[in-house]
């Protein structure tokens, strides 16, 4: 597929993400609700996979506006992404110093558990890394090693959790099993043999381009993707779905960093 195919594709996705931008600041899942950190993100990387400029200050003041005892590790570890993409981490140590270290304690708690998700080891790691946090760090690396290394079955997405923490180290063993859970119509089930969906498409493809290892049927996919793009230009989860933010996202990656030549 060339440049200009992939941009044709992709026409239209800025002013789909740009309706849900906040005079504010943040992003809104639809143009009438408000911001989100969640949103934020995947905008904000949406609109860095396509190249767009956007008018940041307002939207890193979103950011650091946040209540940072509130949030459960998986928005905390979205904002903290985000801020390090904008150089803002240190900013944001300096304005909540107190509520950071709560964080983190919480952080180490969750870590000693006996049972941890690697969704939670995933938020963690970056939460660790992010705050310079780099002993903690390491020992939530090896614990994702170890709960990779010996788990008899992940699902994609738990491979794109392990994927992100571990990267060269992630097992290879487990590649065949994601190329596997490519379907017949090009997209990816949660594994082998499940109903394909837009993220399951993404954390499959991420995790191989990290390898440069190719889907089985890359132009059944591109049609799977197709298939699901909308009349507002953005993507929903499957044909039928309505677009959203987050699988808009995971169209975009996936046509950029798989398509574009």
């Amino acid at each position: 597929m060339g440049h200009m195919e992939v941009e044709e594709l992709l026409s239209g996705v800025k002013d789909f993400v740009l309706k849900r931008e906040k005079s504010e600041g943040g992003f809104g899942a639809t143009p009438l609700l408000p911001s989100t950190i969640e949103d934020t993100y995947f905008a904000l990387k949406t609109l860095h996979e396509i190249k767009e400029d956007v008018s940041l200050e307002k939207h890193i003041n979103f950011l650091l506006s946040q209540d940072i005892l509130k949030l459960t590790f998986e928005p905390a570890q979205r904002l903290f992404e985000l801020l390090k993409m904008f150089n803002s981490v240190e900013k944001l140590i300096e304005l909540k110093s107190k509520d950071l270290k709560v964080l983190i304690k919480r952080a180490k708690n969750k870590l000693k558990a006996k049972k941890v998700k690697l969704s939670d080891l995933s938020w963690i790691f970056y939460i660790f890394d992010a705050l310079g946090e780099t002993k903690s760090a390491e020992r939530a690396r090896k614990k994702c090693l170890s709960l990779v290394e010996k788990a008899s079955f992940l699902t994609l997405k738990e491979c794109f959790y392990a994927y992100r923490v571990l990267n060269a180290e992630f097992p290879k063993k487990w590649l065949t099993f994601i190329v596997e859970a490519q379907n017949p119509d090009g997209g990816f089930g949660f594994f082998k043999g499940t109903t394909s969906y837009m993220e399951n498409a993404f954390f499959a493809c991420y995790v191989l381009k990290g390898f440069e290892v190719s889907p089985k049927d890359p132009d059944k996919l591109l049609e799977f993707i197709k298939s699901c793009k909308n009349k507002d230009c953005g993507f929903g989860r499957n044909p039928q779905g309505i677009s959203f933010l987050f699988t808009t996202y995971c169209a975009t990656w996936i046509l950029k960093n798989l398509f574009s030549k």
